[in-house]
């Protein structure tokens, strides 16, 4: 590529390119030419100067980025190279352009004065308005007046009901390789109160699917299943009303296929939450401990003032009446020595949570 030097003297008459080189004549345009390749580089560099992705670029030290930075009130930390204040000046730039007063703004602006790098995109950020479900963000203070220690021994506690249940009955005797019922092939059932069944299972004890097919067929009921080479049987219905009854017929087989002796086996009905507390004898003194705060079912939540007219002789009566008061319902009642709480419905989804008292 031919320099400032070759250009001057291709300009000039051919007489005047006297070789060998350098002639006097080469060395003083040599100097204008290098005058000139001078400062179209420091012309190059002033304009890069005004752009922030090209200021300083290749330099050691600060010099025309520090200076933009000026315009915006912002200085190079002492340990910054170029590259990395070049990196912070252009987001403290995107600060100002973006707004510092929205939920990025604060961020950034929180970030640059602790020095800290972070992935500010909306999509990449835990915001409270995109966050999908139903659970608000919420934060408990405890207040440390609590009374569920002093009135139920616990400081937190949930209690939860059972579900209704059908009479069940799990065999111990591994059936994986069927049954022996010679001399003994009779099981004599009576489901849910019924009339009792004699069950001929005696070309059925091959094998384990033979037997539970067999009594379901016979029942017309799908009482028997199996796992794990076990017998299961289990009444259709729920509750108290379902009954399993094992009879004892000549030729019992109950034993070979059950492990069990005859007898009655019922079901159990839905049962609702239930905390009791520990014996009081006498009026409670509630004046340093008398919150309660109280989630039952759910969906009723109450911060109770349990202390009464008296907070230092809070009887129990003061007590119940003041929690089924703030949660409208009849959870609370006693026994002349422990305060009761037991819900208002029954099953899984019957719950009592005992949950610290917030603070005002």
């Amino acid at each position: 590529m031919p320099t400032k030097t070759d250009r001057i003297l291709s300009y000039l008459p051919g007489t005047f390119r006297a070789l060998p080189k350098p002639t006097a004549l080469y060395g003083v345009v040599d100097a204008f030419g290098g005058e000139l390749l001078r400062a179209e580089n420091s012309l190059a560099a002033l304009m890069a100067a005004h752009w922030v992705d090209h200021a300083d670029r290749g330099a050691e030290l600060i010099d025309d980025l520090g200076r933009i930075a000026k315009l915006y009130g912002l200085a190079p930390r002492p340990e910054e190279s170029v590259e990395e204040f070049r990196e912070h000046l252009k987001r403290y730039i995107r600060i100002f352009l973006e707004g510092p007063s929205t939920v990025q703004g604060i961020l950034r602006i929180t970030a640059e004065a602790l020095g800290l790098r972070i992935d500010d995109k909306y999509a990449d950020m835990d915001t409270w308005w995109t966050r999908r479900g139903p659970e608000p963000l919420v934060t408990v203070e405890a207040r440390g007046e609590d009374a569920a220690k002093l009135l139920f021994g616990i400081p937190a506690k949930t209690a939860t009901g059972e579900p209704a249940r059908p009479a069940r009955i799990v065999g111990t005797i591994d059936l994986g390789g069927g049954a022996d019922l010679r001399g003994a092939p009779i099981l004599r059932i009576a489901v849910d109160g019924g009339a009792p069944v004699d069950l001929d299972l005696a070309a059925h004890a091959a094998t384990i699917d033979g037997i539970t097919q067999a009594v379901n067929e016979k029942l017309g009921l799908p009482v028997t299943s199996h796992e794990d080479g076990f017998l299961t049987l289990a009444s259709p219905e729920t509750g108290p009303g379902s009954s399993l009854e094992i009879g004892e017929p000549a030729s019992d087989a109950a034993p070979q296929l059950l492990g069990l002796l005859p007898r009655i086996y019922r079901g159990a009905g839905a049962t609702a939450a239930e905390v009791t507390g520990i014996a009081i004898d006498g009026p409670v003194d509630l004046t340093e401990s008398r919150y309660l705060r109280i989630l039952v079912d759910g969906k009723h939540l109450a911060e109770i003032d349990c202390g009464g007219a008296n907070p230092a002789t809070t009887t129990l009566d003061e007590i119940r009446d003041a929690i089924n008061d703030a949660l409208g319902l009849a959870v609370a009642s006693h026994d002349g020595h422990h305060l009761k709480l037991t819900s208002s419905t029954v099953g899984f989804g019957s719950s009592i949570a005992f949950q610290p008292a917030a603070a005002l």
